[in-house]
């Protein structure tokens, strides 16, 4: 009897493991990529701030430029 329980039913059995395997694989993946998101958005922050920095200079020097014309 137990023979044919685990005859018909190993497929489903064995769905089911792989299913719960990808499922944390994919949860995983998913907090690394909320991590990296973090990330990025960190360092789009500091390229912006450079930006400004070089936009201030850029602004100084051409005051300087137009007030020795």
């Amino acid at each position: 009897m137990t023979n044919t329980i685990v005859e018909t039913y190993w497929p489903l059995a064995v769905s089911l493991f792989f299913t719960i395997v990808w499922l944390v694989r994919l949860e995983a993946k998913v907090l690394y990529l909320e991590k990296q998101e973090g990330e990025h958005w960190d360092k789009l922050d500091a390229m912006q701030r450079k930006l400004d920095k070089i936009a201030e200079s850029l602004a100084r020097l051409e005051g300087k430029l137009e007030s020795n014309e």
